[in-house]
């Protein structure tokens, strides 16, 4: 099956050598191609769906351009910037597609280096940001730290956005980490956040943290009947009884233990 389409700017310029990938799910399905555009901003991609649902997502951020993601959803050469819209393709067996259509809005960045108190850098540590407000704004976009500790976020919209970091959210074969997590300007708690500004087209650099060492809490989650372990509970640390900054989170084990950096 090959699927086609056009990458065009919002003025209508072709974008070249952009990345569009196509997905069994959106919002974290399974990868099944990619391919680049070309100098006209066009690109053909094979893939084999078998009876499964395709989506298609065209990545700026996988290259670090200066436009924002966007998902096919259905309408004429436009796609949404959220996965939650995102259309499945209900290709038909050996049905090639044509005009899987995107227009792409410009975006800025942001970069910098995460340090620990001792001024090493941190590998592997996830930074994301957020929209509105840093107490539980729209997630925006994230990256993890290179052996550097540099990061970069690119598809963020123009004005304020918030930065955190999330040392346990690290990939499926690394350890998680145990730092204490902060916001942007070196804040605990998300009420003393700093906002960053974005310009498009520009990357806002020399925004930076520096992460202590965390404690480490442990503990168990039994049924109150049976006393056996309960799996996959969600235990959080957070600095208030009622709607508290989250600083930690974990889940528990088979046994029904828990390990929060």
């Amino acid at each position: 099956v090959t699927l086609s389409g056009t990458v065009l700017d919002a003025g209508g310029k072709a974008v070249q050598d952009l990345i569009v990938n196509a997905y069994d799910g959106a919002c974290g399905g399974g990868h099944l191609n990619g391919v680049r555009t070309d100098a006209q901003g066009n690109y053909f991609m094979e893939i084999s769906p078998g009876d499964g649902p395709v989506y298609v997502e065209a990545c700026a951020t996988c290259d670090n351009d200066f436009f924002i993601n966007k998902w096919w959803d259905g309408a004429a050469g436009s796609g949404s910037p959220d996965c939650n819209n995102a259309q499945d393709l209900n290709l038909l067996r050996d049905e090639d597609r044509t005009g899987i259509d995107f227009v792409l809005d410009p975006s800025g960045g942001v970069s910098g280096v995460v340090k620990d108190s001792a001024g090493n850098f941190l590998h592997n540590i996830h930074v994301f940001a957020m929209a509105n407000t840093g107490c539980g704004g729209t997630w925006l976009a994230g990256t993890n730290t290179d052996s550097n500790g540099s990061y970069v976020l690119t598809g963020l919209p123009e004005g304020d956005v918030y930065l955190r970091t999330c040392a346990e959210c690290t990939p499926h074969d690394v350890a998680p980490q145990n730092f204490v997590n902060k916001y942007f300007d070196n804040a605990l708690d998300c009420n003393d956040a700093d906002s960053v500004s974005v310009s498009l087209n520009t990357m806002t650099q020399n925004q930076d943290f520096v992460l202590e060492p965390g404690a480490t809490l442990t503990g168990r989650i039994v049924d109150q009947v049976t006393d056996t372990g309960i799996e996959n509970v969600h235990v959080y640390v957070i600095s208030d009884q009622c709607n508290g900054t989250q600083y930690s989170q974990a889940d528990t084990d088979s046994e029904g233990y828990f390990e929060i950096p």
